[in-house]
């Protein structure tokens, strides 16, 4: 994927890369019973008052995202789900052939999203990415984002994972015969069924734009992550 960054263009070999049953069942339902014990809350948009996604009640923003969240510390999770956590993330990293200097793991979001009555709208995330230039005191920011889905996609109907790849599209812009117009239909690729498994592990740049599609019935749970590190050189 061809990405401005600044003035530099950066090409990835790839924008996705998943790991099917990278946690057991049995690991997915301690992040089950270890959610019992932290505080859920409706999810919210922005970091804080800089952010221009951020709203005075406090972030909650109802037209971008409907959902529910809680976080893990994870210096407070069980060594050895942290350790496979970190363990998933560096094999992502070389794997997908990112190779990025990654140093720090954010807090981990237990994300929750319900379906809805008929006539309703079910839990969403509309289209987002999870780094827009933001860059901490210590000079770090966003680098990779990562979902492990902790519900079996027999338990819901929708809920897809979508992100936008339009790269094929901006090398045929201008050529002779080629296009003038971007396509937004063609730049959408939802996650198959198996990215959908319990269990499945998948990461992305931090800077990919993504969305998860309605919930219209059952419950959609997933665990989200996001790994800073400096900028890149």
């Amino acid at each position: 994927m061809a990405k401005v960054y600044g003035r530099c263009l950066m090409i990835l070999p790839n924008v996705f890369y998943k790991i099917p049953n990278a946690l057991t069942i049995d690991e997915c339902n301690q992040f089950h019973e270890l959610a019992r014990h932290i505080n859920i809350s409706p999810a919210k948009v922005g970091l804080g008052p800089n952010d221009p996604d951020a709203k005075q009640d406090g972030g909650v923003e109802i037209k971008s995202r409907k959902s529910a969240t809680g976080w893990f510390e994870p210096d407070r999770l069980p060594k050895h789900l942290m350790d496979r956590i970190v363990e998933l993330t560096n094999q992502a990293n070389e794997e997908a052939g990112w190779y990025f200097d990654l140093c720090y793991q954010e807090n981990l979001q237990y994300t929750i999203y319900n379906g809805a009555p008929v006539g309703e709208k079910g839990g969403y995330y509309h289209w987002h990415a999870d780094h827009g230039g933001e860059i901490g005191d210590d000079g770090r920011y966003r680098k990779l984002s990562w979902v492990i889905q902790l519900t079996d996609p027999m338990e819901y109907e929708g809920g897809n994972f979508q992100f936008l790849e339009p790269t094929k599209q901006y090398w045929e812009l201008g050529r002779e015969n080629g296009r003038t117009k971007l396509d937004l239909d063609r730049m959408i690729t939802t996650v198959p069924w198996s990215g959908k498994q319990k269990g499945t592990f998948l990461a992305f740049p931090s800077f990919l734009f993504h969305q998860v599609q309605p919930v219209i019935s059952g419950t959609r749970i997933s665990l989200v992550g996001w790994v800073q590190g400096f900028p890149y050189r």
